[in-house]
């Protein structure tokens, strides 16, 4: 049962990245520059979790921070997907 829990939240975690990521293509700028800005927004979102918010990352969040930063993660996330036009 608990694979099951770690792979659903890893999903929905590769979703949210995405989704997050796509706040490149509301910027009124070229087709070519959203990509390469969506392209930066993942990698720095995906070094960030690996480095703070990760179960085996090497210099973790505290609880608070952590939640703080989740919440902001999947906030902006929510808030790309009713975006999605």
């Amino acid at each position: 049962m608990k694979f099951i829990s770690l792979t659903a939240a890893f999903i929905l975690e590769l979703i949210a990245f995405v989704s997050f990521a796509s706040a490149a293509f509301l910027l009124p700028v070229s087709t070519g520059f959203r990509i390469i800005l969506f392209v930066v927004l993942l990698s720095i979102l995906i070094l960030f979790w690996s480095l703070y918010m990760a179960p085996k990352a090497s210099q973790k969040f505290s609880v608070v921070p952590y939640y703080v930063a989740k919440l902001l993660i999947y906030a902006v996330a929510a808030f790309m997907l009713l975006e999605a036009k």
